[in-house]
């Protein structure tokens, strides 16, 4: 997840990155919720991201994660 993030980071001109949450949901999931202001390097493609972050657990590790772009 680390490297995907930093992936990511690499390739975006980041502005703006608001994180809420976390919002817990027994027994092992959370979700966070991201609003980015970010531009892409490659295009200078300038973007407004929304997401629901969606985390599994186990043994004190996250195993799964799943995103939900959010409309504009």
């Amino acid at each position: 997840m680390r490297g995907k993030r930093e992936d990511w980071a690499a390739n975006h001109d980041i502005k703006r990155l608001d994180a809420d949450g976390p919002y817990v949901h027994p027994p092992n999931r959370f979700a966070v919720r991201f609003q980015a202001e970010v531009t892409q390097k490659a295009t200078g493609r300038q973007m407004i991201l929304s997401e629901i972050a969606l985390y599994t657990v186990e043994n004190g590790k996250i195993v799964h994660e799943e995103f939900f772009m959010l409309p504009k």
